[in-house]
């Protein structure tokens, strides 16, 4: 069995979702925007940020998932943490890591924190903040669709394309 049909088979582990708030507990006052907790369940949290329109809305799964939405309905992924641990006699390693860049961790927690958690917190502090407008696109027939966070606003190309503020009032 090929390590690619395993990843389709994987379940999210409610030990991520329980790390991940321990985490958030101790480092929400850590990011430029905290999160707040809209939705939970066995295999989803769902996130959204304090004083950010939510159109961007944050997902724990098996990874960090940031989403645009638009009128509550998902429009595109925009950016993943993730994470594969792998249990080896060193300890765990990331599966997805290439090879001359796998370290081993003691805890799956340990690397979930080196790979997902830290990452994420950087990007919310030092790309977020940077960013002013969520653009949401899509082609005419409505067959394809994708978003882009902006620094500034342009104008909209088309009648397809709409700019949302990211900062709330």
């Amino acid at each position: 069995m090929s390590n690619e049909g395993a990843l389709f088979r994987r379940k999210v582990r409610p030990r991520l979702q329980r790390y991940f708030l321990e985490w958030l507990a101790l480092n929400n006052v850590r990011l430029a925007y905290p999160l707040i907790l809209r939705s939970r369940t066995e295999r989803v949290m769902t996130f959204t940020f304090e004083g950010i329109t939510h159109s961007l809305e944050i997902t724990l799964t098996h990874e960090i998932g940031v989403h645009a939405m638009k009128n509550g309905e998902w429009w595109d992924a925009l950016l993943f943490f993730e994470a594969w641990p792998v249990k080896t006699k060193e300890g765990y390693i990331c599966g997805y890591c290439k090879p001359g860049y796998i370290r081993p961790y003691s805890t799956r927690k340990d690397l979930w924190l080196d790979h997902m958690f830290e990452p994420f917190l950087l990007w919310v502090n030092q790309t977020l903040p940077k960013m002013q407008w969520l653009s949401l696109s899509q082609t005419e027939c409505g067959g394809a669709r994708w978003a882009e966070l902006h620094p500034e606003y342009q104008t909209p190309k088309d009648a397809f394309e709409k700019w949302i503020p990211l900062k709330l009032m």
